[in-house]
């Protein structure tokens, strides 16, 4: 990844030297004839070919690195990835500075590990961890059950009925 960062890096710095390079010296450090503080006047100044030359190069180190490092870095970054049947599955990802944190489901066991570049490594088993807590859904789906076992049982269904029929006397 260096290298390939140092290859777009180098036509740039070239073409800044090109644009500052003078007839004899660099970034017209060299005084001519015309005095101690005065430069002479260099035929080979850069001009206007040279600033087109330096403004190409440096759209050229644009565009490659507008769309050939990412599709190289894309290619360089290694995922795990796991087929849809396997009985290897990653449930959750999480990145951060170092590398990534997976939990990972191995057959009967859940465990927490961290990829990054000095290795692989896992950090806990988290299959003994306590059951997650019910969903509302579940709660729903349980009151459901209930009700529809035994209403007459149900102490909150006789409340229930008792006050829908005095709300029928009181409407009448």
């Amino acid at each position: 990844m260096r290298r390939g960062f140092a290859a777009l890096i180098l036509p740039l710095a070239l073409a800044a030297l090109s644009y500052a390079q003078v007839q004899e010296g660099y970034l017209g450090t060299k005084l001519g004839s015309g005095g101690a503080g005065a430069p002479a006047a260099q035929p080979g100044a850069p001009g206007l070919g040279s600033f087109l030359q330096m403004t190409l190069a440096l759209g050229f180190v644009l565009v490659l690195v507008k769309t050939v490092v990412p599709k190289l870095a894309a290619k360089l970054q290694r995922r795990l990835v796991t087929s849809p049947t396997s009985t290897l599955t990653i449930e959750e990802t999480a990145n951060f500075a170092g590398g990534t944190l997976y939990i990972v489901r191995a057959r009967s066991k859940t465990l927490l590990v961290s990829a990054a570049q000095s290795g692989v490594s896992c950090l806990c088993d988290l299959s003994d961890a306590a059951p997650a807590p019910p969903t509302f859904q579940e709660f729903v789906d349980e009151a459901v059950q209930d009700a529809s076992r035994d209403p007459a049982g149900n102490p909150d269904a006789i409340e229930i009925e008792q006050a829908l029929s005095r709300l029928e006397r009181l409407a009448r």
